[in-house]
């Protein structure tokens, strides 16, 4: 019997354990819907996740683009490099031709010059020899 009385002096009042039980009670509703703010928060960040990643696809496929036309652009610049050195060569063929020509239109001047000359020189001896 002794036992009994113990156990009945270390035993909590029924009412003390209901409120107990009603704080854990409230507690955990609390803590639900706490949770249920973090299921909202997760889903909101879900779905800007999913916007970025279709927007970085959309930036993927725009910047693919973007590659293409540099390495188009490449393949030009290195035939408008080409056509330069050609250029350039065509350049420096055309200004001997210039500078040849030149000197040949001096030559041809300079002939023409010494042919009046000639003649000149030709009538005055033809002059000079006829009046001796």
């Amino acid at each position: 019997m002794g036992k009994k009385q113990e156990t009945k002096k270390d035993s909590m009042p029924k009412d003390q354990v209901v409120a107990i039980l009603e704080e854990i009670r409230g507690d955990f509703k609390v803590f639900g819907e706490g949770l249920d703010d973090v299921k909202r928060g997760l889903n909101e960040v879900k779905s800007e996740v999913s916007d970025l990643k279709e927007k970085f696809e959309r930036f993927d496929i725009r910047l693919g683009g973007v590659e293409e036309n540099v390495n188009f652009l490449i393949e030009d610049m290195d035939y408008v490099k080409a056509n330069i050195v050609e250029m350039k060569i065509d350049i420096k063929d055309t200004q001997s031709d210039v500078k040849e020509i030149k000197e040949k239109l001096d030559n041809k001047a300079e002939k023409e010059v010494i042919d009046k000359h000639e003649k000149r020189i030709f009538k005055l001896e033809k002059a000079t020899f006829a009046t001796q």
